[in-house]
């Protein structure tokens, strides 16, 4: 293990102990946080630093209603950061919102919940920018699903920074391919019941300015490592 990569790790298990210290509480919530974050840029397991791979943890990410839309942007970018960082997620409708169910290791559900955060308030409130009319629950929906797409497009582009900020070791996609069935197998286990949801058609906009306003809430979106620094 190169020098670099072993003090990264030391400044890790000072973080968690840090949040360890202050548990349940928004301080230690941050420090949380800063840990996955951190990880997930350096690409370090959980293994090195002592953290447990067996259980998988499960955290809940809740979006209001806009109106009576349900809006279709915000499984988009779930479902881009849930891929991004090896997380499954299990969707549930309530009558006045949606809740998201993120499944994985600490650093991927902590990583994936706190960009997921981060963007869908970024396009929530450029949307309400865009269109303040309460009844334009669909021009906003429209916009935000052009914003998400652009999303996806960054966020890809993010995971092949990720893997040459630092070399992995040679097992590391085995050990991926390996999280992933296990994943699977916790999602089975947890929801025995679970049905596949069909797919609806994106609502997507008729007018390019529409279109063109949507592209830059995309790219504007905050999504970087800053935090992790």
């Amino acid at each position: 293990m190169n020098e670099k990569k072993q003090a990264i790790i030391e400044k890790i298990q000072k973080i968690l102990i840090q949040a360890k210290d202050q548990e349940n509480t928004p301080e230690g919530n941050t420090f949380k946080k800063h840990a996955a974050l951190l990880m997930a840029k350096y690409r370090i397991k959980e293994t090195e630093i002592d953290l447990e791979t067996d259980n998988f943890i499960l955290d809940k990410f809740e979006f209001q209603n806009d109106r009576k839309i349900q809006p279709q942007w915000v499984g988009r970018v779930v479902y881009t950061f849930s891929n991004l960082f090896d997380c499954e997620t299990v969707m549930r409708k309530k009558w006045d919102s949606k809740e998201y169910e993120f499944i994985g290791t600490f650093s991927d559900v902590e990583t994936a919940m706190y960009f997921t955060e981060v963007v869908c308030n970024h396009i929530e409130a450029e949307c309400y920018k865009e269109f303040p009319q309460k009844t334009y629950a669909k021009k906003r929906e429209a916009l935000g699903n052009v914003a998400a797409s652009v999303i996806w497009d960054r966020a890809w582009e993010l995971k092949k920074e990720m893997d040459t900020s630092i070399h992995e070791d040679k097992n590391c996609t085995a050990l991926v391919i390996q999280k992933a069935d296990e994943i699977k197998e916790a999602v089975a286990d947890l929801y025995p019941n679970l049905r596949i949801a069909r797919r609806r058609k994106t609502n997507l906009p008729s007018d390019q300015q529409t279109w063109d306003k949507g592209t830059a809430v995309g790219n504007s979106a905050p999504m970087n490592f800053a935090i992790a620094s």
